[in-house]
């Protein structure tokens, strides 16, 4: 009876410091965030914008084509769609040299709020599907958030990369066939969809490390994102 008293305080004591611990790393990003310089602030936002803007342009371009081409007008699907994969080939390299930084940057982190992985319901092709739950073991298996975070950076930059070269290829088979077939065009739209939701959790990602850097890390970071 006494044993299990004892296991019963052990676990409590286990989940009442896992609780703490967490409300710590909240409230310490909140000092950072209000420490945040008005510059630097400024700065996350102009990222933030030029991220969303290229999703954007990507939308009029790859998402527009899909709808175009379910109205069955092919020849101008693949316009949009060659449109969309020239905007592709631009953004993707700016998006992989920001996850790159990022990554070197992780290490100057002092106070982080709790790293999410990546959920596999949140992506339709089945190499981001699988490269999720890998995401996830891997996750458990680490103890830092700084870990965790750096992880992050490297699996989202491996989905970038993966679900590009899968669009670029996808669009290569539609232009050579002139495929007017909708499970070739419904790929497309699923890894856009892919596409922009690792940019748009790349975002997120930047703007927890920016939040969890020092304020002369975070003058650097940006420095050295500007120096392109």
């Amino acid at each position: 009876m006494i044993g299990w008293i004892l296991l019963g305080l052990l676990a409590f004591a286990w989940l009442f410091l896992i609780l703490l611990a967490r409300r710590n790393e909240a409230r310490v990003a909140r000092e950072w965030q209000a420490l945040l310089s008005p510059e630097i602030r400024t700065f996350a936002e102009q990222v933030g914008g030029t991220v969303r803007a290229r999703n954007a342009m990507l939308e009029l371009a790859m998402g527009r084509a899909v709808q175009v081409q379910r109205l069955r007008n092919v020849e101008e699907a693949i316009q949009l769609l060659d449109a969309g994969c020239q905007i592709l080939r631009q953004f993707t390299p700016s998006l992989l040299a920001l996850l790159g930084v990022l990554g070197r940057f992780s290490r100057m982190v002092v106070a982080l709020t709790p790293v999410e992985p990546l959920w596999p319901g949140d992506f339709n092709l089945a190499h981001m599907v699988t490269l999720s739950y890998l995401h996830q073991m891997m996750h458990r298996m680490l103890v830092s958030a700084r870990q965790r975070l750096r992880l992050k950076i490297y699996i989202l930059g491996k989905g970038i990369q993966l679900t590009t070269d899968f669009l670029l290829a996808g669009a290569r088979a539609i232009f050579q066939e002139k495929s007017e077939k909708d499970e070739d065009w419904e790929l497309i739209a699923a890894g856009f969809s892919d596409y922009r939701t690792l940019s748009e959790e790349s975002l997120r990602t930047f703007d927890l490390l920016l939040r969890s850097l020092p304020p002369q890390a975070a003058q650097q970071l940006k420095n050295r994102l500007l120096q392109g």
